[in-house]
């Protein structure tokens, strides 16, 4: 892994206007929160605006970006992510999801670079009550669930050095999530309803851009000691923060924190409601559990409970 051992120096950001994009932008902003691997990286954020703009549905564009900024390190939050207008937009989520990070991957691979690339809970089926783990039976309910796994397959199938990180419930203090909706709609309404059969633990995207930066510099640290290069191809590894709830009970944990704060809090009622009468045009998996043992051992850490990032996005959200 040539790039780890001299530390990378020029790296690429998709989809930087996203909740991930952005908690990136963040962390690499942070000096304090970088490790020496990326202490002298030049970083390029790239979304369908701003910074060099690039339309991830096109192939020749993603090409272009590459080949002019020619980075050793690509970190993949860049994705389709409406997941009910999936249903209708087949073409281009799978444009997105999985010929875009397919693109990406071969580059990397053929330049001797690194790529993370970022997927989701939705590429399961959502049965039973066990957390999954990486190699676990696929079988997406959905139009986005099926175009998230083609693109991890497509990822794996490079042999690209890198990883591939699967979570669940992102949320952030920026962009649209489900905090912000209750909120809102918590200030409105007498009462909400709230599915609670649909079981997971919220992430954080700046959770998953710490981690990620843990994950690399963990590598960088190891490369070559023990025979061992720990991103030398590409794996799938969980990562969601330890804990489990369902979206009712985050619901309940999200307006609490608000009235805490001192919020208008309309809502006196949030009742539980199950998925089916809740519909919506993508099936949603019930059980969202991920077992993240794989990650922790690998990259030797325990993984937060998940309500430490949960408090610092609301303190950010409610001071505002």
């Amino acid at each position: 892994m040539s790039s780890a051992t001299t530390g990378f120096k020029r790296i690429l950001v998709t989809g930087a206007g996203g909740q991930l994009g952005r908690a990136f932008r963040r962390a690499f902003l942070n000096r304090s929160l970088l490790f020496p691997v990326f202490v002298d990286s030049q970083v390029f954020y790239s979304d369908v605006e701003g910074e060099n703009p690039c339309n991830l549905s096109e192939p020749a564009a993603i090409l272009s970006l590459l080949e002019r900024i020619k980075p050793d390190l690509i970190l993949n939050p860049g994705a389709y992510t409406a997941v009910d207008r999936a249903e209708s937009e087949e073409s281009l989520a799978l444009a997105v999801n999985a010929e875009a990070p397919a693109v990406m991957a071969r580059w990397a691979r053929a330049h001797d670079a690194m790529m993370i690339h970022y997927s989701t809970d939705y590429v399961f089926d959502g049965s039973g009550v066990s957390p999954r783990k990486e190699d676990s039976p696929t079988g997406p309910l959905s139009i986005y669930g099926q175009t998230k796994l083609a693109g991890e397959t497509a990822v794996l199938a490079t042999g690209v050095q890198g990883a591939i990180f699967r979570s669940s419930w992102v949320y952030s203090d920026e962009g649209h999530n489900f905090i912000k909706t209750m909120l809102r709609l918590g200030a409105e309404r007498d009462e909400l309803r709230v599915v609670s059969d649909q079981t997971g633990v919220p992430t954080s995207a700046h959770f998953l851009a710490r981690m990620t930066l843990h994950a690399l510099n963990s590598a960088n640290a190891r490369d070559g000691k023990d025979d061992l290069n720990l991103m030398s191809q590409a794996a799938v590894y969980h990562l969601v923060p330890r804990g489990t709830l369902n979206w009712h009970q985050f619901a309940e944990e999200i307006l609490g924190a608000a009235r805490h704060a001192g919020k208008d809090i309309r809502a006196t009622k949030v009742t539980a409601i199950a998925t089916s009468e809740y519909p919506t045009p993508a099936k949603r998996p019930l059980n969202s559990r991920l077992d993240c043992s794989r990650f922790e051992r690998t990259f030797g850490i325990k993984l937060d409970d998940w309500r430490v990032d949960f408090e610092k996005v609301m303190a950010a959200i409610l001071s505002r």
